[in-house]
């Protein structure tokens, strides 16, 4: 089975006693400034060391997206093309989240609730979908996934988003570990417009992206939420399996291969690239103690917080909007496939019409040693919320 995609975030690097964690809090004034200064003089140091390096940042030569003001979202214009497309929108038609930490088996989950349903599923991401908007009437929406394929459904429409804090391979630390509650669920309500415009070529016409924006759509259109977890373990390995598979320069990442020794490799690697600043601007002296026994300890870093800020951000979106919310876990579809696909289907209001999609299990044990599992087990302890580490017991965590 293939699994999805990852993105990055940018945000300005923020205090981390924000995301409210005990044990990750400075005890003083004194501390704060401390930490903060050693944060400046790391930057430094690691600024001008890349750059006698002669590592040059920003080395994309791609040209920019050419950004113009709108009011409105941008849509792809079809031409004739867009009459014959019969897409109708019911009035009463909410979106239910999928969010998901990257590699957790959205793509999967999206495919087979679309066969089984025979309804079209959606995503907030322009690169998965033909710009096609749930919603019409100008206004900021998700987008149809193969829009031609299947009808829309009546009352909630399965949408994908990743939200905020899922960086990955070389990621900086404060892109992640500084990402509050609010700026997570910021990001769940919001999705990319482009404008494509079409251009003449030999004896054929081709469609070139010319802008690209994101607007968020209203929280009060989302009804329902599918939190989707998957075994950690496995998740960062799937992660890495992505990674591997999508990588534009392989030789600056010592070209690991797919094997568990290939993992353990890219993640000294990513390991030894932060760990300074990680040590003594983020983590704090039990956590770190704890961070420096696992390989790709900033991956589950990533995974922990993330799930952490969604089951805030359900808790708030219950109170304030009656959002509910069905957490499924991957491994649900190998345990009891049936029952699951009836369940999540009858949560989502769809009925159980066509042919789910095949399942494949992957098997990754053999990528961390028992040791790791113990390390990370404590370190994921040490980090998770209670809602987190109650799913945890799932993978026999205790």
């Amino acid at each position: 089975m293939r699994d999805e995609e990852d993105q990055g975030i940018d945000k300005e690097e923020q205090d981390v006693l924000l995301n409210r964690r005990p044990s990750l809090q400075p005890t003083s004034r004194s501390s704060v400034l401390r930490k903060r200064l050693c944060c400046f003089v790391l930057t430094v140091v690691n600024i001008a060391s890349m750059f006698l390096a002669g590592i040059k940042l920003g080395n994309d030569t791609s040209p920019p997206f050419v950004l113009r003001r709108h009011h409105q979202p941008l849509m792809v214009d079809f031409g004739d093309e867009a009459d014959s497309m019969e897409i109708k929108t019911s009035s009463k038609l909410k979106i239910a989240l999928l969010i998901s930490f990257p590699s957790s088996g959205t793509s999967y989950t999206l495919s087979t609730v679309k066969r089984a349903s025979e309804r079209a599923v959606a995503t907030n991401y322009c690169e998965d979908a033909a710009v096609i908007p749930v919603f019409h009437h100008g206004r900021a929406s998700p987008h149809i996934m193969e829009p031609r394929q299947y009808p829309l459904p009546q009352n909630y429409i399965l949408t994908k988003t990743h939200c905020a804090g899922y960086c990955n391979y070389l990621c900086k630390p404060h892109d992640y570990a500084t990402v509050t509650t609010e700026h997570f669920r910021f990001n769940c309500f919001r999705s990319c417009t482009q404008q494509q415009n079409k251009t003449e070529g030999d004896n054929h016409e081709t469609l070139d992206v010319v802008a690209k924006q994101k607007h968020n759509y209203p929280e009060s259109e989302v009804g329902k939420m599918v939190h989707l977890f998957r075994d950690p373990f496995d998740n960062l390995v799937s992660r890495f399996h992505f990674f591997f598979k999508e990588r534009k320069h392989p030789e600056d990442q010592g070209n690991p291969t797919l094997s568990p020794e290939g993992f353990q490799q890219y993640c000294n690697d990513e390991d030894s690239w932060y760990r300074y600043k990680e040590k003594f601007c983020y983590y704090s002296q039990k956590l770190w103690s704890l961070a420096r026994l696992l390989p790709c300890h900033a991956e589950f870093y990533r995974y922990v917080m993330w799930h952490n800020h969604a089951f805030e951000m359900a808790s708030q979106l219950r109170v304030e909007h009656n959002v509910s919310t069905y957490i499924l876990h991957y491994v649900d579809y190998y345990e009891s496939f049936n029952t699951t696909m009836e369940s999540l289907l009858e949560f989502l209001e769809l009925p159980f019409v066509g042919t789910p999609k095949e399942f494949y299990w992957n098997n990754y044990s053999s990528y961390f040693t028992g040791e790791q599992r113990v390390a990370a087990q404590a370190f994921i302890k040490e980090l998770a919320s209670e809602d987190t580490w109650r799913q945890m017991v799932r993978y026999g965590f205790q």
